[in-house]
């Protein structure tokens, strides 16, 4: 049953990571909303399992050169405020909460978003495991 759920996980989060990934190029302006969209649809159904920006190249959507300069420019770029947002676990205002208390107490945002009680630490420490596994797989 744990191999289930391991796995389990691990597609939710190449799933969302490959969202992640393909919102970041659609507001870069190197894909649209439909090839992001045919090439999610694509991987899904692809026995050889390719990664979105991989499979975005495979389909000529995007250059490879296009592609690396992305995927550097995006790994740098995800931040735990925007994923706990993007899940729903926190809002706007509770992000401006916890940067304020950051920069006030000098502590991490996860510890400021626990110590407002915006969040709790399991859920802290998942987004950062998300995190890290994001900026790894992508």
């Amino acid at each position: 049953m744990y191999e289930t759920s391991r796995q389990a996980r691990e597609s939710f989060l190449e799933e969302i990571g490959a969202g992640f990934f393909g919102e970041y190029l659609i507001s870069q302006g190197l894909i649209d909303r439909t090839q992001l969209t045919d090439g999610l649809t694509a991987q899904k159904s692809l026995k050889a399992h390719l990664k979105i920006g991989e499979l975005l190249v495979k389909r000529g959507a995007l250059q490879s050169v296009q592609l690396m300069q992305a995927l550097t420019e995006y790994k740098a770029g995800i931040r735990i405020g925007e994923i706990l947002i993007h899940q729903g676990d926190i809002g706007f205002i509770q992000l401006l909460e916890a940067l304020d208390h950051q920069q006030a107490q000098g502590c991490q945002l996860g510890e400021a978003l626990v110590a407002l009680k915006h969040c709790s630490q399991d859920q802290i420490d998942e987004v950062l495991a998300l995190q890290k596994s994001l900026t790894q797989e992508l």
